[in-house]
């Protein structure tokens, strides 16, 4: 096989390969940015098919403002002179609707080195687009709810228990500002017990937190200037494949129902100690019973031997104790 027909073949295999592209607009362009060759995901992208493109400028594809601001000539030029153009912009279709585009345009040498023109390849990215822009519109709404919670702390620790958030009312609440607290251990909000290398409180939490999916947690928890307060909190996993997602804790201050549910409780029990008390202290003496009848058949009633209630017959003795005088 001599080298024309090799080299022959070597072109008619780059043709198949870029033909067969489907979702890449890929086309060559001569310095000025005359299009010179357009494929089928070209004309499949920008709806115009080859021989409409072929002999007109590219600056046709992009928007009216980037015409105006001539992008289409900066892109010539920096792929010229770096050796590479990225680039990410509105582009138009032949009916005029907008799609976001990401585009990479190169220079194109010859065997000696001489640039003779340009090639583009191009990518519709606009479903890309609005998903990261409705992620950062939901990141901004959710940063909003976080930092508006000023009742709430709100945080986030990654596995090594880390802390890599912190919203307003967690510096409210805790008494440390973002700055100071971003990075830390998260084990300096528990009190001194339970802060039990590898068996503490925030091991417990994350453990029960990946088996149930959610933990719930009260327990006293410490201030910046040492203090004390007894906090409500949940502790949830974080799904996102992200190599410092770990836990987000949602946690109260709910120090003056805890006291005000052990006061409660503590009048409950003295109730039902002083209740037992009078229970037993109102109940009569045998000697003020009434007599009972001694058989149901016979109707005769028990009578108390005189000996029994005390050693005087002139005296009978009370509920109270007290002797009186006989009649």
């Amino acid at each position: 096989m001599d080298q024309s027909s090799v080299l022959g073949k070597e072109t008619e295999i780059y043709r198949h390969m870029v033909e067969s592209a489907q979702d890449y607009a890929i086309f060559a362009m001569d310095p000025d940015g005359t299009v010179v060759t357009w494929s089928a995901g070209a004309e499949n992208l920008f709806g115009y098919p080859a021989s409409e493109m072929i002999g007109q400028n590219s600056g046709i594809l992009f928007s009216f403002e980037d015409q105006l601001a001539g992008a289409a000539l900066k892109e010539i030029r920096l792929a010229l002179t770096a050796g590479r153009a990225d680039d990410n912009r509105w582009h138009v279709r032949k009916g005029g609707s907008l799609f976001w585009a990401s585009g990479l345009m190169m220079p194109l040498r010859d065997d000696a080195g001489e640039v003779y023109g340009l090639t583009k390849i191009v990518r519709d990215r606009t479903e890309a687009l609005h998903d990261d822009e409705a992620l950062r519109a939901s990141q901004e709404r959710l940063q909003l709810i976080l930092q508006s919670a000023i009742d709430y702390a709100i945080f986030a620790f990654d596995r090594d228990g880390r802390i890599i958030s912190w919203n307003t009312g967690a510096c409210r609440i805790f008494g440390y500002e973002e700055a100071e607290i971003l990075g830390r251990d998260a084990r300096i909000l528990f009190v001194p017990e339970d802060r039990v290398e590898g068996e503490g409180a925030l091991e417990r939490e994350m453990e029960r937190a990946l088996e149930r999916g959610r933990a719930e947690n009260e327990r006293f928890h410490l201030r910046k200037d040492g203090s004390t307060f007894w906090g409500s909190g949940l502790t949830m996993p974080l799904r996102a494949h992200h190599p410092r997602a770990g836990y987000l804790k949602v946690l109260r201050d709910d120090t003056e129902r805890h006291f005000a549910d052990e006061h409660q409780q503590i009048i409950l029990r003295e109730m039902s100690i002083g209740s037992k008390t009078v229970s037993r202290s109102s109940r009569p003496c045998w000697r003020c019973r009434p007599a009972q009848p001694n058989s149901r058949r016979s109707g005769r009633r028990f009578v108390m031997p005189k000996h029994v209630l005390g050693p005087s017959p002139r005296y009978t003795i009370s509920c109270g104790g007290n002797r009186t005088s006989k009649r």
